[in-house]
Formats: C-alpha cells, structure tokens, sequence
C-alpha cells in the first residue's frame, strides 16, 4: 500500500494540517476532520489517524457543532501526537476530560457514542456514572453490542440493578434497538450454529455467545406490554434463532405482537402456526409467505380457501410470489367475485413478479393450450357440409363454433417448461 501524504506527520504536514483547520468554516472543518476516520461506522484506521494537536484544537472549537463531532468520533491515537500537549502525561485523558466538562451538555453526551472509549470493557461503569442524556447515546455506541450483560439487565423490566426507573428503561432499551450495529450483529449470527455454516477457529465461542445474547433479549422483550413498543421493534428488527421464535410466538397474546413475528419470518413450522392463528391478519400474512412446497403438500386445504368467503386469506394467498401464476389467477378471480377491491391488484402484481422471475431465469411458457370446443363445432360443421347442407350455413354454423368456444373457455394458463416457482 502506497504511503500517504499524512500517514506520517512531521513539522511540515502538521503546520500544514493546521492552517487548513483554522481558515475552514465550521462545515468545512468537519469535513476536514471526517477525512480522517473510516467512511463506514466500523472501527477507525489508526494507519492514518487525525494528530492529536489536530484533536485538541477541534476539543476547544468556538463551535458546538465541531466540539460534538470530534467527541462522537474522535480517532483518538497517540502515533499521531506531536507538540501541542508536550508536558501532559496522559494527552488521551486531557482531551477526554476536557470534552466531559464542556459546557453544552449534548457534548458530553455525545462523547458516550465514541466506540474508541466506550465499550464492553467499561460500559457498566459508565452507565452507572452517566447522565440519562448520556445513556441514551452509550446505548447508541457501536461497540456497545458486546456489552451483552448490561444490555441483558436494561431489557429486563423486573431488573433493579440499573437504579433506572421503567420509563428511563423503556427509551433506553429503544434507543438501543435502533442502533444499526446491534441489528447488524444479530442478522450476523443469530441461527449460525447448527445451520451448517462454517465457522473459522476461535469464532464459535463469539458466536455462540452473539447467539445466546439475542436469544435472551427476544425473550425479555416478551415480558414487556405491547403498548411499550419494545416487543414490537425487537420481533420487527432483531434477529433471533427460530426455535426462539416459535417458542415466543406459541405465547404471545397479543395479535399484532404475532404479525411482527411472522413479517420478518421464513420458518415453515412458524409460518404453519400462523396460517392456523385464530386471528385473520396472522393468517393473512402467513399465507402470503408460505412456500410453494408446502401448499402442493396440502391442495385440498388451500383450494378450500380458494373457494371459500374469507378475503383476508384469500388477500394473503395474492401476495404470495411463490405461487404459480396460474393459482395466482384463481385467486384473483375469487376475490373479484367477491367484491374485493384491492385483492385482485395485488394478486396482478404478484403475477408480474412471477414471471419476471421466470423470464430472468430464461423460462418460456409453454403455447397456450387451445379449447378443443372450437374443434368439436368445426366437426359438426363438416358432418352437415357432406351431408350436403348450404355451405353458407355450414360456414355460420362454423363461426358460431369459433365463438362459443372463447366464450366458455377464455381462461389460459401459461405453463412454463420448468418447473414452477
């Protein structure tokens, strides 16, 4: 890798630095110092870390909106540190302390959200010293995702360890929620062990414990009232493994908290649970995520469904893309029977997708099957041409053959040469 311009500061580069920080405006010195952090919110480069007199100066910025940048994502590495905090023994903890005793409180909370010092190390002690103000960002911190026994605490709502009461609990456990590195985190390994998937050495101790982790936090989040929302966003954005899934969906009470688990819901045992669910949108969605497999498994249960009153089943059969078209069809036209006024444009739509999936896989329908009526008229027809009728009747009679036949038989379903999907 080609060495860059400041990935060694000398006199020089850092005077340089310098000049280009003090004659920015506020805009452009957080964009002069965000070009020294990693692009993404992974962990920050020290290969070419922002100097610390660089650091010191933005800790002291007449702007609010700078002093907070650099406390939420200061790179705070000492390599880079030349000569504006000579004499100090611990330059790190000069311009920590310096940011905890700004005057605008927002500042010093944002300094809790810097995964360079805050994490699963000290997340328990800065808890217990943090403002509520403070928590909320801490709960935001990246590397807080592995702090895993204070999170375990903060979604327990019988927990009393924290010294939080239930309404702090309740913003505190959102706010963490709402953190892309802990949605990230339980995508990632949730469901991994036992799925077949290798797992490289010395990873499946954090796996297995990433595991456990989102296990625990759907089974607190059960305990909360749905009113809470906490029930809601966890089923809705946290991973978990499907077993875990099952066993809270099998008790669960509440019907929208059992939809939320069947939106972001693939397993076929979950999925069978809802289409038996005495609640209609739990049923409605399931039907509109079950697999083709299992509706060929049970074709006289669902084509009970095609013919029956019930449009919610019916609507969530339309959304179903893994159908075939030609059940799609069926769908569509029940609930036009009916009187549905949306479930037939859903079932449409549904219809495009199916065969734009099979037209990106290069299938091709098979031609359109032709009525044999047409045939059976034409037949008739040419009975009465030899038994020496008119030919203009036996031409009439033809037409009116042709004409009955589509009018009887106007539905045509394109089959394609694969399987369908």
């Amino acid at each position: 890798m080609a060495l860059s311009r400041y990935a060694v500061i000398d006199v020089y580069t850092l005077e340089e630095l310098r000049r280009q920080y003090c004659s920015s405006d506020v805009p452009g010195r957080i964009r002069f110092l965000a070009q020294f952090r990693k692009a993404d919110d992974g962990p920050r480069v020290g290969a070419q870390a922002l100097p610390f007199d660089i650091v010191f100066l933005a800790a002291q910025d007449d702007s609010v909106e700078v002093r907070q940048w650099i406390a939420r994502n200061g790179c705070f590495d000492l390599q880079n540190w030349r000569s504006v905090l000579d004499g100090v023994p611990d330059p790190i903890d000069a311009i920590v302390n310096h940011l905890k005793s700004d005057p605008d409180p927002f500042v010093r909370a944002c300094l809790y959200e810097n995964q360079e010092l805050f994490g699963r190390g000290n997340a328990e002690a800065a808890f217990g010293d943090a403002t509520h103000l403070e928590r909320l960002a801490l709960v935001r911190n990246p590397a807080l995702v592995r702090a895993t026994q204070l999170i375990q605490k903060l979604f327990d709502p019988n927990n009393t360890e924290l010294g939080i009461d239930l309404e702090q609990r309740r913003e505190l456990a959102l706010a963490f929620i709402s953190n892309p590195e802990a949605q990230r985190d339980s995508r990632c390994y949730s469901g991994l062990l036992g799925s077949g998937q290798w797992i490289g050495p010395g990873d499946d101790w954090a796996i297995y414990e990433s595991s456990n982790h989102w296990d625990a936090i759907w089974r607190l989040a059960a305990k909360w009232p749905p009113e809470s929302l906490i029930p809601h966003y966890v089923f809705e954005n946290i991973s978990t493994d499907d077993v875990v899934k099952k066993e809270v969906y099998q008790h669960c009470e509440d019907a929208a908290l059992r939809c939320a688990i069947l939106e972001g819901c693939s397993s076929t045992e979950i999925l069978k649970l809802g289409i038996k669910d005495s609640d209609s949108t739990c049923q409605s969605i399931a039907l509109s995520k079950i697999p083709r497999w299992l509706y060929d498994s049970d074709p006289s249960g669902f084509e009970a469904i095609l013919s029956s009153d019930d449009k919610e089943a019916l609507s969530g059969l339309a959304r179903n893309d893994s159908l075939s078209v030609e059940v799609l069809e069926k769908v569509a036209a029940r609930l036009e029977a009916l009187g549905d006024h949306f479930g037939p444009s859903d079932a449409k739509r549904t219809i495009e997708r199916v065969r734009e999936k099979q037209t990106s896989r290069g299938e091709k329908p098979k031609a359109t099957p032709i009525s044999r009526l047409p045939l059976v008229i034409l037949l008739v027809t040419g009975v009465v041409v030899v038994l020496g009728a008119p030919l203009a009747m036996a031409l009439g009679f033809g037409l009116i053959g042709v004409a009955l036949a589509f009018l009887f038989d106007r539905r045509r379903y394109p089959e394609p040469t694969q399987p369908r999907l």
